[in-house]
């Protein structure tokens, strides 16, 4: 499935997969932060729709398989909004989605993409959108890699936030879970992200004040048709 109809048909492939609305939500506000900052490059390179299609297709399925990872804890179930209601339900899919795609978030996601067909371009921009892989995005030259991975960085449960909240958040989610995310040893890595934030901040004709929920609204209502 080429990008531009991965792009066309999220609403059905969030249905097919039996994504969460917040799920759904985050990956549309990350695909707008995504696409706000291509617009806003003081160059073009060539090849400049193809690389735009594939950042915002990426960044509507760079999550698709995270229900894996779902605790349903008291900490974390104010995430799933008014879903949190059908909390049996979410259980039940959990596990059913485990049992065909694997019970490692990354893994699902993957094999979601390859069941979708997504493009090279598109697979190879999931592969770095990873907490894990984030020294290798910030020393890439790559700047599609770093807009992926920091447009993920921008957006947290409800929202557009700053580097600095989206940070705090993740390290209070995480703490103690197995998860690199939450574990005392990786938290080094955060750092890259504020290196790239500095990286991509010279390419833009925008500042990072300028990412905001109000600025990404006709991109997220454009992917909510």
């Amino acid at each position: 499935m080429e990008s531009k109809e991965i792009i066309k048909n999220i609403t059905q492939i969030y249905s097919r997969f039996e994504v969460p609305s917040n799920l759904q939500m985050h990956q549309k506000r990350v695909a707008s932060v995504g696409a706000l900052i291509w617009d806003n490059r003081k160059e073009n390179p060539k090849n400049d729709e193809i690389i735009k299609e594939d950042i915002v297709a990426a960044l509507l399925i760079h999550d698709i398989g995270n229900i894996v990872k779902f605790d349903f804890s008291e900490k974390t179930i104010n995430i799933l909004g008014k879903e949190a209601e059908r909390i049996e339900h979410w259980k039940n899919v959990k596990k059913k989605i485990i049992q065909k795609y694997g019970k490692d978030d990354h893994d699902a996601t993957w094999n979601m993409a390859l069941e979708l067909g997504a493009s090279e371009g598109v697979k190879q921009l999931l592969q770095q959108v990873d907490f894990s892989r984030i020294e290798e995005v910030f020393k890439s030259n790559k700047l599609a890699f770093k807009i992926c991975t920091y447009s993920d960085f921008r957006v947290g449960p409800f929202g557009i936030i700053n580097l600095k909240e989206r940070i705090n958040d993740l390290k209070r989610r995480y703490k103690g879970r197995d998860d690199p995310l939450g574990k005392p040893e990786c938290e080094y890595l955060y750092e890259f992200y504020y290196e790239i934030e500095k990286q991509l901040m010279k390419t833009l004709q925008i500042s990072k004040e300028d990412i905001n929920d109000d600025s990404i609204r006709s991109y997220f209502e454009g992917f909510s048709l």
